[in-house]
């Protein structure tokens, strides 16, 4: 069975020791990661931007399309809210945040001082910035440190980026056991026109593999299915014809299914789908939810992956891992 993780996880897809933490931006960074922008020069580290910047209002610089930094912007969508430490080595004013989504022009002296802003975002890869605003008459060099953006309207205390924090994750999960006719809607159709629809694009999760379908049918004529993965691309269309039974494959998961008849009006009934080649005596549609406790892994929750389980005779399921 597979779980999927409970948690928002900002998009990382690396092996789940644990979680994306508040702060949702990689260390600030190194020469690919920003762009000087205007009579500037600037060296970077993990820990520490410095700028050279002149009086121009555009001098400064901004991060570069392919950054990691960019890649976190464009995936944002809802409030977040920024953060940034900044000093210089004199007054001088600075224009900083997420150009064209929500930047602070602000004083800063030669202490370090923590800047925020929040907006709502809704994808768009805005580069960030950090702008000489002009005033200070000659060249200015200034520093930035602890880059944050985070979810929600409100900023608080830096944290380091990391992924490996504890995250949210399942105690329990909820498994549907059926029969061996898979086809949970009706157990009959019946169709006034040729070519009608009389399932339509209904959610149906199946895993790959080798199927049979099999009806009664009052009439001649065919039944298309269309059995679609999640992004809507139709993955298979058995048509079942005269023998009213059609064994297919499928190579992925199906995650919507659609039927079409043809032919003289009719009525098809005893619908049955089921694992394998063979079309074997009809048997209704049945379903139990049995819970499973996850907290037996291990004694501890589960966070995603892949989990096998076993029956003990009563109805029972264990988790093997």
């Amino acid at each position: 069975m597979k779980i999927e993780p409970k948690q928002d996880l900002h998009g990382y897809d690396k092996p789940w020791i644990g979680g994306a933490g508040k702060n949702m931006l990689p260390p600030i960074g190194n020469t690919a990661t920003w762009v000087n922008n205007a009579n500037s020069t600037y060296t970077a580290t993990d820990e520490q931007l410095t700028i050279v910047m002149t009086d121009d209002v555009s001098s400064g610089v901004y991060t570069k399309g392919s950054s990691d930094i960019r890649s976190v912007i464009a995936g944002l969508n809802g409030v977040y809210t920024w953060s940034i430490d900044l000093k210089a080595d004199k007054s001088v004013k600075i224009v900083t945040g997420i150009q064209n989504a929500s930047t602070r022009t602000v004083s800063i002296g030669t202490d370090w001082q923590r800047v925020s802003g929040t907006a709502t975002f809704t994808g768009v890869n805005n580069p960030f910035i950090i702008y000489n605003n002009g005033g200070s008459g000659t060249a200015t060099t200034t520093y930035a440190r602890n880059i944050m953006i985070e979810s929600g309207s409100t900023a608080t205390s830096y944290e380091p980026y990391s992924n490996i924090c504890p995250i949210s994750g399942w105690d329990e999960a909820t498994v549907t056991r059926t029969g061996k006719n898979l086809w949970k809607f009706n157990s009959s159709y019946t169709s006034s026109v040729n070519g009608q629809w009389v399932v339509a694009d209904l959610d149906y999760y199946l895993p790959s593999g080798t199927y049979t379908i099999s009806f009664s049918s009052t009439g001649s004529g065919n039944v298309q299915l269309n059995l679609k993965d999640a992004n809507g691309k139709v993955v298979a269309n058995p048509v079942v014809s005269g023998s009213h039974v059609k064994t297919f494959t499928v190579n992925s998961d199906i995650a919507k299914v659609a039927m079409c008849m043809y032919g003289e009006a009719r009525t098809i009934s005893e619908i049955q789908l089921e694992l394998g080649s063979t079309a074997t005596t009809y048997e209704p549609y049945t379903a139990k939810s049995l819970p499973v406790s996850l907290k037996s892994i291990s004694g501890s929750t589960v966070y995603g992956g892949t989990i096998t389980m076993n029956e003990d005779g009563s109805g029972i399921l264990t988790v093997d891992r």
